[in-house]
């Protein structure tokens, strides 16, 4: 795994390295927004319907952010602009809980909207070419993470596997 970050970091400039840095803090920042929403969502269904509508914002929300950084045709900012708000309204109708917890959320779903689409905008500003640098990244790290994690997880050894069960019987408890 080391060989492959050495070739990866060697291969890049540094301020290539520096910007996929910062978009990969960027994509953090998605993720704990979208984390606060899902918390807060009512039931199943509701959780589902937010983390595809939270997807499809920070996704639109950076298409909408290339067509206006490099001028794009008015033509195409209208329907990407509707479907960013078509977007926003899904994650508003969906039923939010205030949970008794160390941290209340102000503006229950106003904060992680407004957080998705600064950082979709960021995103956007960071041009097409650091994307994809990013994504070189992203994708062998991801792998490396899961073939990594099928053998060595904790949760594969016998003594979890017999505890697995008591741990749904307390979670079915509190629900």
């Amino acid at each position: 795994m080391a060989a492959l970050v050495m070739v990866l970091a060697s291969s890049l400039e540094l301020s290539v390295l520096l910007g996929v840095t910062s978009l990969s803090c960027l994509v953090v920042f998605v993720g704990v927004a979208t984390g606060l929403l899902l918390y807060l969502c009512a039931t199943e269904e509701d959780r589902s319907r937010c983390w595809k509508a939270t997807s499809a914002l920070y996704i639109i929300g950076i298409a909408h952010g290339f067509v206006m950084l490099n001028g794009g045709a008015f033509q195409l900012l209208i329907p990407i602009t509707l479907a960013l708000a078509i977007a926003a309204f899904a994650i508003a109708r969906i039923n939010y809980l205030q949970k008794d917890a160390l941290f209340m959320l102000p503006g229950t779903y106003v904060v992680p909207v407004l957080a998705i689409l600064a950082n979709a905008y960021m995103t956007a500003a960071m041009g097409v070419t650091l994307c994809l640098h990013f994504l070189a990244w992203l994708v062998p790290g991801v792998l490396i993470y899961l073939l990594y994690g099928q053998d060595t997880s904790d949760l594969n050894s016998a003594k979890d596997a017999e505890r697995m069960p008591l741990v749904a019987e307390a979670a079915d408890m509190r629900a």
